[in-house]
């Protein structure tokens, strides 16, 4: 479904989604502008530089995605007006209207901090036994799938190679190669590929969620294609500079050993 928004001069755009929301492009309206116009997103009380919109460069195309119940405003700095546009489920954003932002109480903090630096994608959460429990969930139904599955939250699975070695199971500690891609523009944020490789416990918690989710059910010789949803990866906050906030990852996960 269709979603546009009229961004203008002095006006701030807040909204609690009640439902999975895209943001895709951003235009400069060029009769009604005068220098550089900048496109802000707030989010956890963050403000990020989305785009720099002028006469020169008068659209930018967006590959920001939001989930049900983050809590966004949109807003500009300069002389002019912005369409934003994307796409949204019905009854999404429909009243996304011009309100000054209010103090809103924190927001629980989304799994993710920086996959750089020969570290793991760790969660933050900690929750080792609900990771565990869905873990275990996402086994069962990538047994049920064919070759590219869709599981909780968005992610999508696909095997490039089963393996035919030891299983990885919630609670088994592995090693893995990986790399890792934002969606956006294909660019390797991390990667491991040569020694050990790296290792966590399985379903425990300390890699993001997408990760206990997706590799479990692997067997050591296979490899996957893993695309996280922001939700299940960094966040809204994202892992700046490396990771922007709101980003989708790709990665191709290889099971080099089950312990």
């Amino acid at each position: 479904m269709f979603w546009g928004l009229i961004l203008k001069p002095g006006k701030k755009y807040y909204k609690e989604l009640e439902q999975d929301f895209h943001l895709t492009h951003a235009a400069l309206d060029l009769a009604d502008s005068n220098g550089d116009v900048q496109v802000m997103l707030t989010t956890e009380n963050i403000t990020y530089l989305l785009c720099t919109l002028n006469k020169t460069i008068p659209q930018a195309v967006l590959d920001q995605e939001f989930a049900i119940g983050d809590k966004i405003s949109f807003a500009t700095k300069g002389q002019g007006v912005v369409h934003l546009t994307g796409n949204v489920l019905p009854d999404g954003m429909d009243d996304l209207g011009e309100e000054e932002e209010d103090d809103e109480e924190e927001m629980d903090e989304e799994e993710g901090v920086p996959a750089t630096n020969g570290k793991p994608p760790a969660a933050l959460n900690g929750n080792a036994k609900q990771a565990g429990k869905e873990a275990a969930g996402a086994k069962q139904e990538q047994q049920k799938k064919g070759a590219v599955r869709t599981l909780q939250d968005g992610l999508m699975v696909e095997d490039l190679k089963v393996g035919n070695g030891p299983e990885a199971k919630p609670g088994k500690k592995i090693a893995v190669y990986y790399e890792g891609r934002l969606k956006s523009n294909n660019k390797v944020f991390d990667s491991t590929s040569k020694g050990p490789g790296l290792k966590f416990a399985l379903g425990r918690g300390e890699v993001i969620k997408g990760w206990d989710l997706g590799v479990a059910g692997m067997k050591v010789g296979g490899k996957r294609r893993l695309v996280i949803p922001h939700k299940l990866a960094y966040g809204t906050k994202g892992s700046p500079p490396v990771i922007p906030p709101c980003s989708t990852l790709v990665f191709e996960v290889e099971l080099k050993k089950v312990f």
